[in-house]
């Protein structure tokens, strides 16, 4: 999907933390809600402001490295969700391992495609058992 800076980004399940270098001791943690090759976007309970300068620490359950690193935050809007009321911060990065970036990418992509797979294969299942598979 394409966002304000025209990068592309990719749906990502991975938590977040990071906190101001402005001497602000609090740290806010959040659902990532996608990630890209310039930046990321995560849901937050409460507004940071922008070109505020973070440290950030991303994690995913199935990898063991985390994304660390420096950014800014470039835009920060309030946001409804189902469940929820919050804000959609996005950070563009400033210092970053673009190698863990690709891989944070390539994991996420694994396993949209796996469940991708699952969901077919169910779709199949019941539709073979019911005979009205076309082949």
């Amino acid at each position: 999907m394409f966002i304000k800076r025209g990068s592309l980004r990719y749906a990502i399940k991975a938590r977040g933390w990071f906190k101001s270098e402005d001497g602000d001791a609090k740290v806010f943690e959040g659902k990532v809600l996608d990630l890209g090759y310039l930046g990321w976007s995560i849901f937050l309970k409460e507004s940071i402001a922008i070109n505020t300068i973070i440290q950030f620490d991303l994690s995913v359950d199935s990898l063991d490295h985390h994304l660390m690193g420096k950014g800014r935050i470039v835009y920060a809007t309030q946001q409804k969700t189902a469940t929820d009321v919050g804000f959609r911060i996005g950070v563009e990065f400033m210092e970053v391992d673009k190698d863990i970036i690709i891989s944070f990418i390539n994991e996420s992509q694994r396993i949209t495609k796996e469940e991708r797979k699952r969901i077919e294969a169910e779709r199949r299942k019941q539709l073979g058992s019911k005979g009205i598979w076309p082949f």
